[in-house]
């Protein structure tokens, strides 16, 4: 290869002379016979294993000299228009907000979101849906707009790296049903639309929130802002689902009404696969929670900081190590849509929804997924052609109560959990990501009465 290399080099002079005079529009159009002649000659005089002689049909693009003229001055013309950012492109979304749950039933959705594309890229995004059984509009907005662009320049005033947004306003606002108590996935709008299998609670949230993010580099950002947030409570509105029965879908735990005022300030470290981050809020509560069962009697101050990390690392044989972890205190008892709840489908995968509840706590999660197929490999029947990837996880949990009277919604203390399960990469649209499905054993003391659990979601 490098004796190939180094006479293509020394060739080059010579096929520059060999080649006629290109004329004043294009030597492609032109001269295209010459030049596939002197290709060939040239080939002809290396092995015959490299040889393969070029033919006009090789070169044709379909196009003729007219028609590529103008499809390049349209391409000049929208170039131009993305760099003055006066180009926008728009993304229609059909299933963007589409969405099963006791309270809303089923909840048809769409969404459309608007690009500027650029350096810096400008997004809006507009979101709608309609709960059937509850009888009621969801709609949800966001807005991502570039005040300022960093562009690091050498001393020639050439681009040392990528420019990126160093200012930014981040805005959102809506009326959406939020979800606690357990982790809400597509997978689990899913399982409530067959059997009504259902690990979360809802409330509505009627909200505004604005702030700012600075970025004094790539991989930096700090964000501060506020908001405003209405929550209420929902009730049951359809007990309907394909396969099960209505005694199979469980009541939906009623939250305090409230109004809160949010002040908050958040850093996050991003490279490559690893992150991390901190984020500290204070929220002003007031409203009906003068007799709330959490025991708010005036207008309080909650303050709540929450630290999390992520890291993936990939081995030279494929095999994953997907390690992530999270933190979360708070100075006073909390509502329950504002408390830590841990089980179930992604936090601790072998107990079931709300095994651990409380006013702080974390998680910790490994996940080795492995990059080899041993069905494929030991030539399995049927599970051969799957594409399986086999994953081996740990967890720990731990949640614990701040002083205050108010009802628990589940346990205090520490939980752990390891297992093993399977991946497989699906492409449907709106879905995407991989679909899991984990066999999990709690272990500890005390754990002994747990049995095998399992779980399928959508990552």
């Amino acid at each position: 290869m490098k004796r190939l290399a180094l006479a293509c080099l020394l060739m080059l002079p010579t096929l520059a002379a060999a080649l006629p005079p290109a004329p004043a529009d294009s030597l492609l159009w032109e001269s295209e016979q010459a030049a596939i002649d002197s290709l060939n000659s040239y080939w002809r005089t290396l092995d015959a294993d490299w040889y393969d002689p070029l033919t006009p049909e090789l070169l044709d693009f379909g196009l003729d000299a007219a028609r590529l003229d103008s499809l390049t001055a349209v391409g000049d013309v929208l170039i131009g228009r993305i760099l003055s950012g006066r180009y926008v492109k728009t993304d229609f979304h059909p299933f963007g907000m589409m969405a099963f749950n006791r309270t809303e039933g089923l909840r048809p959705g769409a969404s459309l979101e608007f690009v500027r594309p650029g350096p810096a890229p400008a997004r809006l995004e507009i979101g709608a849906g309609y709960g059937i059984a509850s009888e009621r509009v969801v709609h949800e907005h966001g807005l991502d707009l570039p005040l300022a662009v960093a562009r690091p320049r050498d001393d020639r005033g050439a681009l040392k790296r990528r420019p990126w947004p160093w200012l930014s306003l981040r805005a959102e606002g809506g009326r959406a049903t939020r979800a606690f108590g357990g982790e809400l996935g597509r997978t689990w709008d899913m399982w409530a639309f067959l059997y009504g299998e259902e690990p979360s609670q809802f409330y509505e949230d009627e909200f505004w929130r604005a702030g700012l993010r600075l970025r004094p580099r790539p991989e930096l950002a700090l964000e501060l802002g506020g908001g405003r947030h209405d929550e209420r409570p929902r009730p049951v509105a359809t007990c309907w689902t394909l396969f099960g029965e209505a005694s199979d879908v469980d009541p939906n735990l009623q939250v305090p009404a409230l109004t809160a005022r949010e002040l908050y300030a958040g850093l996050r470290w991003r490279r490559g696969r690893v992150e991390a981050g901190a984020r500290m809020t204070w929220l002003r509560a007031a409203g009906d929670q003068v007799n709330a069962p959490w025991g708010a009697t005036d207008a309080l101050w909650h303050r709540r900081l929450r630290l999390d990390g992520a890291a993936t690392l990939i081995d030279r044989w494929g095999t994953e190590y997907a390690l992530k972890g999270v933190w979360r205190t708070a100075d006073r008892r909390a509502p329950p849509q504002w408390q830590l709840f841990l089980g179930d489908y992604g936090t601790l995968r072998g107990f079931e929804a709300r095994e651990l509840a409380g006013d702080e706590g974390g998680l910790a999660t490994l996940d080795v997924r492995l990059g080899a197929d041993p069905f494929r490999a030991l030539r399995v029947p049927l599970l051969k052609s799957f594409r399986l990837q086999p994953i081996l996880f740990a967890e720990y949990g731990r949640a614990l109560r701040a002083e205050g009277p108010g009802e628990p919604y589940g346990a205090t203390g520490w939980r752990a959990d390891v297992g093993f399960g399977f991946g497989k990469a699906i492409g449907l649209p709106g879905v995407g990501g991989n679909l899991r499905m984990y066999v999990a054993r709690p272990v500890g003391p005390g754990m002994g009465d747990y049995s095998w659990r399992v779980t399928v979601g959508v990552e």
